[in-house]
């Protein structure tokens, strides 16, 4: 277990699309924004974790059903890479505009948590590095109480990275320095979002 663990944190700091949508939203929204963001993506981690358990004979068997998968995550990343840079063009123009609708703001406040779940649920290297580590630590023999200590192991390490990540990235500190190059980091997360998904048909 503890090889497992170390692995999975490894692969979970190396920057790649749920990283940057963490810290992009702790710095650009709020913590708020960032901690639903975390939170989508700890639930993307338990599922993505929990499918390959139940079923990793049967995905190995069938590799394009990663393959589906890059592609279905390169439209994500691209289309939220495409939102995020014309959607700060948007804000910008609007921002003097008050907001009234409050059911609009808890439906916007909403799509962290979704987005967060998609970008780790469609996320292929994820999907990849799961079935990898999990085949070795895998034997038919092993009882169920030793596969569910293993999702859960990783969904509690998957929690305490991205919510320290959620924290450091909307603290007072950075937010305050980075406040007046909101509309520049918010292009240049758009362009890593779409660099991410571009790479996904090259992989």
């Amino acid at each position: 277990m503890l090889e497992l663990g170390i692995s999975y944190l490894i692969a979970a700091m190396i920057p790649g699309p749920s990283m940057a949508l963490v810290i992009r939203n702790g710095i650009l929204h709020s913590r708020l924004a960032s901690l639903q963001a975390a939170f989508g993506i700890v639930v993307g981690t338990a599922l993505q974790s929990g499918i390959i358990l139940i079923g990793l004979n049967f995905i190995s068997d069938y590799p394009m059903v990663i393959r589906g998968m890059k592609m279905v995550c390169a439209c994500y990343l691209i289309y939220l890479g495409l939102k995020s840079i014309f959607s700060s063009k948007i804000e910008t123009k609007t921002s003097l505009i008050p907001v009234s609708d409050s059911n609009q703001a808890n439906k916007k406040k909403q799509n962290y948590f979704t987005e967060g779940l998609l970008v780790e649920i469609l996320n292929p290297l994820a999907f990849t590095f799961f079935i990898s580590i999990l085949a070795i630590n895998y034997n038919p023999q092993q009882t169920s109480s030793i596969k569910i200590m293993y999702w859960l192991e990783l969904i509690l390490l998957a929690f305490l990275w991205f919510i320290m990540l959620s924290f450091v990235s909307s603290s007072k500190a950075i937010t305050t320095y980075t406040k007046k190059y909101n509309r520049i980091l918010d292009v240049v997360a758009g362009i890593l979002f779409i660099f991410f998904g571009i790479q996904q048909f090259f992989s």
